[in-house]
């Protein structure tokens, strides 16, 4: 049996859904956390949240991360509009992480 720590980043950490998660994470034996929020977070044992995400001092950051409640959208509204153009998700992700370990904002 192998022993091997996992980690989760969870963006939102201080929102209703990454609360839930990092509280469900908690309870799973080899998962440490590292929570991302507009508000600041405190360390608990194996779940580390840094001081509020810096890019949320600008006014777009403000907008996006002060919401009280999730959104979900659907883009095929958009796609019937001709906007057929997308981000890849998983590939984005990987970026962002990259991006975040070079700025050093997580191992």
């Amino acid at each position: 049996m192998t022993t091997d720590r996992k980690v989760a980043l969870v963006a939102g950490a201080q929102g209703v859904i990454g609360r839930n998660l990092i509280e469900h994470l908690k309870t799973l034996e080899h998962w440490d956390v590292i929570g991302l929020s507009r508000r600041v977070g405190g360390d608990d044992g194996r779940v580390r949240q840094p001081c509020g995400f810096p890019a949320s001092r600008a006014r777009f950051g403000d907008f996006v991360f002060s919401w009280d409640y999730d959104m979900f959208a659907d883009g095929s509204k958009a796609r019937r509009f001709g906007f057929h153009e997308f981000v890849d998700t998983e590939k984005m992700l990987v970026e962002i992480v990259v991006d975040f370990r070079r700025r050093k904002f997580i191992p």
